[in-house]
């Protein structure tokens, strides 16, 4: 608005609106009420807010030339025009009201005050926004219920409402709060959640983490996008449950989403029941579970090959290998990783295991038993029984220097 140019306010008397024909009780209050807002808008406050648009510097077309409130409320862009200059009209206080002072002034003889005539614009808009959209009622009735605090929440119910109805109702139960939670999140973050399935991933995200739900609200667009394509069928959202508030990088996700499901009798004998190696790894696993999702992709691409017998062996040595000392076994085949573990257990016994192994002596020894095996892979002469060669100081040159660590 130009600094030079000042508007005269716009006094709206007691009476205006009001019509001798005007019942003012009974059925017919709200339609007087309704017939009243709109003549004190279209004879006092639009030619204001028209004035008021003509100040901006070089604007061309116009919310308000040639038409009356009727019009405006056809449009919702329009709608929100209205209400853009209506509060700028109300910042630079050009609006004088007869009936009063400050926010329970009555707009002449609506019986509203401003900032019920502002609230009504701001819902009707809403509502004219969201109106045919899938996701409709359930917004509709979050502004029935919270009502709309300001033109900046307008964006976030259409956003609201590209999403499935069921998906809304996940979000409802697993916020707690409804869906005030999510009305803070920006576009792109609305976006990515609305393409999500509303069964087969909400509800099956809403149930896995089940009260540690509101933690997705901290999720960037991304990693939501990562989780619901990675994991592809509802087996392995559940199963891998409150697990997924431990993982951080994508890339994890991803490999976990490879690991297999597979169709089992249910239990009524009834439909059909998939069970995800997800859920079986876990429950093998129980609190060791944890420790390999700080691993690499690659690892966990190999654990998820694993049979149920290797996972209960390697399982032994999760309460004394860390992550590093697992990625150093990698290369090679399950036989030979743990023909490797077995072995130093037997050779350097449990001390070995609850320190040096994870120090960089016992890591660098690990390394070079295991380079010195693909070297023999290499030349097409495999250890068959690697446990019994290091018994046997074939790998005396690592497991010396590892022994002196003890």
């Amino acid at each position: 608005m130009a600094k030079k140019k000042k508007l005269a306010k716009v006094k709206i008397p007691a009476s205006a609106g009001k019509k001798w024909w005007h019942i003012p009780e009974g059925f017919w209050q709200e339609r007087a009420q309704g017939e009243r807002l709109h003549q004190v808008m279209d004879e006092y406050i639009l030619p204001l807010l028209m004035r008021l648009e003509a100040l901006i510097p070089g604007r061309k077309s116009s919310f308000f030339k040639g038409k009356t409130i009727v019009d405006i409320e056809a449009n919702p862009a329009l709608v929100q025009g209205l209400l853009y200059f209506l509060d700028l009209a109300l910042a630079e206080d050009l609006l004088v009201f007869e009936g009063g002072k400050g926010v329970r002034a009555k707009v002449g003889a609506t019986g509203l005050t401003i900032v019920q005539v502002r609230n009504h614009y701001l819902v009707f808009a809403a509502k004219s926004m969201v109106k045919g959209m899938r996701g409709a009622k359930p917004v509709l009735s979050y502004i029935a219920s919270h009502g709309v605090a300001d033109l900046a929440q307008l964006p976030r119910f259409k956003a609201l409402a590209k999403f499935h109805p069921a998906a809304l109702a996940e979000m409802r139960i697993g916020f707690r709060e409804g869906l005030e939670p999510v009305m803070e999140k920006d576009d792109a973050y609305l976006a990515v959640l609305a393409e999500c399935h509303p069964v087969h991933f909400m509800r099956a995200l809403r149930v896995g983490l089940a009260d540690e739900f509101p933690l997705i609200l901290q999720w960037t667009p991304e990693f939501i996008k990562v989780v619901s394509e990675s994991l592809d069928h509802s087996s392995k959202v559940v199963a891998l449950g409150k697990s997924l508030i431990f993982i951080e990088d994508p890339e994890i996700i991803k490999a976990l989403g490879k690991w297999p499901t597979k169709e089992v009798p249910a239990q009524n004998k009834k439909g059909r029941k998939w069970l995800a190696r997800i859920a079986q790894i876990k429950e093998l696993l129980e609190d060791d579970f944890e420790k390999i999702l700080s691993s690499s992709p690659d690892l966990l691409a190999q654990v998820g090959e694993w049979t149920d017998s290797e996972v209960e062996e390697m399982r032994f040595y999760f309460a004394y290998i860390k992550p590093p000392v697992l990625e150093a076994l990698r290369p090679l085949e399950f036989n030979h990783q743990i023909g490797i573990l077995n072995g130093l257990w037997d050779r350097l016994g449990r001390e070995f295991m609850e320190g040096v192994i994870n120090k960089p002596r016992g890591l660098k020894g690990v390394q070079g038993i295991v380079s010195k095996i693909e070297d023999m892979i290499a030349r097409d002469s495999a250890p068959k029984d690697v446990r019994e060669m290091i018994k046997q100081d074939y790998f005396n040159e690592f497991t010396d220097k590892m022994a002196s660590g003890i």
